[in-house]
């Protein structure tokens, strides 16, 4: 889910003044939600190809969320002792800490900026 600018190309005559937002449901259970919710909002199919464009996005990076393995035990962490220990046990040195966001930022300039820093460290 995420600002779909640009609709306004594809779809003319839509009301866009308060914002309209691009829904990806990639899974059964994110169907049964969209489902659960589809009465309370106004849905418009569209394609993700015209998404990506609007957006200056490539199409790629409108795949699925990817959860690292340890992002839950990470959290659960932060939440109960704090960030110093999570930086500790996660990422306690340079190296891992590049590789464990890298995983944990979607694609993007985000990534590119990391690539940049892992060069100057």
């Amino acid at each position: 889910m995420g600002d779909y600018w640009g609709v306004g190309l594809y779809n003319p005559d839509m009301n866009i003044r308060d914002g309209v937002s691009a829904v990806l449901i990639n899974t059964e259970k994110g169907k049964s939600l969209f489902e659960q919710i589809s009465s309370e909002i106004i849905a418009v199919p569209t394609l993700k190809e015209n998404i990506a464009r609007a957006n200056n996005l490539s199409i790629g990076t409108l795949k699925p969320y990817y959860k690292p393995k340890d992002r839950e035990a990470f959290l659960k962490t932060i939440a109960q002792e704090g960030w110093k220990t999570a930086e500790r046990r996660y990422l306690f040195n340079k190296q891992r800490a590049l590789r464990f966001m890298k995983v944990m930022v979607p694609d993007g300039r985000l990534k590119r900026l990391l690539e940049k820093l892992k060069k100057h460290l």
